[in-house]
């Protein structure tokens, strides 16, 4: 499977855009643009704003499936999705709590390494948290796990 970067470059060459209309797209600057394509993976919001904008699914930006066409969705997602209340923050982080679940529960047990991978800064996460529990998305369990309302 194709790495990050080559996923979003033959994407972006395919509508015809430059990597400066991609950064103006993205709201960031054309050298961070350029390190996508590279090496680096985007932030959550980036991530969501990428997929959105190509239709395709964050598993395929992501190279966990070929197929541009795929997406694995359920009823709970959907929602979480189309809530206008809620911030791309909140949705970002929502899709990465689902990524890292098991049995419908997410224990987050290195909140640094969590961050940092995610991209986030505790205080975008802890805002993220707070609109996805007031919403009732998840529950929090005890300090650091989380369950998924049952759709």
């Amino acid at each position: 499977m194709a790495d990050f970067g080559s996923r979003v470059k033959e994407l972006r060459k395919s509508k015809g855009l430059t990597q400066r209309k991609m950064a103006d797209i993205l709201g960031i600057t054309e050298r961070n643009y350029q390190r996508y394509e590279a090496t680096n993976s985007p932030s959550n919001e980036n991530l969501l704003k990428m997929a959105n904008f190509f239709k395709v699914p964050t598993d395929y930006l992501l190279g966990r499936t070929d197929d541009p066409d795929f997406i694995v969705v359920n009823e709970q997602i959907k929602e979480v999705m189309a809530d206008k209340e809620l911030s791309l923050k909140a949705k970002g982080l929502y899709m990465q709590l689902c990524y890292y679940s098991y049995d419908n529960k997410v224990e987050i047990n290195n909140v640094e390494e969590f961050l940092n991978i995610n991209r986030i800064s505790k205080d975008e996460f802890d805002g993220a948290i707070s609109e996805l529990v007031e919403q009732k998305y998840i529950a929090n369990q005890n300090k650091l796990v989380y369950s998924f309302r049952n759709s």
